[in-house]
């Protein structure tokens, strides 16, 4: 735990509040603040305090502390960083033409969040049915995912669906999955021993 001095005086106070709404509205904190040694007249006394005396006393306390540890700030920090990724992916798999069932897989999310999602970024417009493209094309795509499946480093199955998309940016991600699945496949999974070596 990092333990750093509370020196302001408006947060003294706001922390000196806090801790009266806590002791009147929560049960179970006074029991709590007893099991760390708190006197019982300390919270008897500070539960009856006005307002304007905590704002006295707050700039004349010396030894007021905050805690918390680095590493679950650190935690929190990358959970937030992993949420824009996941939400700038996701943009990504929408502006790009995935079908609903591979945002609904990849993304998990509901039908209803799929449409207005589509209505939020592409203004309503009809995504149209996905058509195969030429035969080359194809069997490009079937070499390339082949070669994506054999990659042994660990990743979910959306990130292997954009790095075949980035090297195809011109067809829309539906188009790349039907043709994945002329021969079995999918982007909802990417197993070396299902896919055909062959085109």
């Amino acid at each position: 735990m990092l333990n750093l001095p509370i020196t302001n005086p408006m947060l003294q106070r706001m922390l000196l509040e806090h801790l009266v709404e806590r002791i009147e509205n929560d049960p179970g904190c006074i029991d709590e603040l007893l099991q760390q040694g708190v006197d019982p007249a300390f919270l008897d006394h500070i539960r009856h305090c006005k307002t304007r005396d905590l704002i006295a006393v707050a700039p004349t306390l010396k030894n007021m502390f905050y805690s918390f540890s680095p590493p679950d700030v650190m935690w929190g920090m990358d959970r937030v960083e992993r949420k824009r990724c996941d939400d700038k992916r996701l943009e990504y798999f929408v502006l790009n033409g995935a079908s609903r069932t591979i945002l609904c897989d990849l993304f998990k999310l509901t039908a209803e969040e799929v449409r207005r999602l589509r209505n939020l970024l592409l203004g309503g417009a009809q995504v149209g049915r996905a058509r195969l493209p030429r035969v080359a094309i194809r069997d490009e795509i079937h070499r390339a995912w082949y070669t994506i499946s054999k990659d042994p480093t660990p990743s979910h199955p959306r990130e292997r669906a954009y790095r075949l998309h980035q090297q195809f940016p011109d067809l829309r991600i539906d188009s790349m999955e039907i043709t994945l699945r002329e021969f079995g496949e999918t982007m909802l999974q990417c197993d070396p021993q299902s896919v055909v070596t062959a085109h």
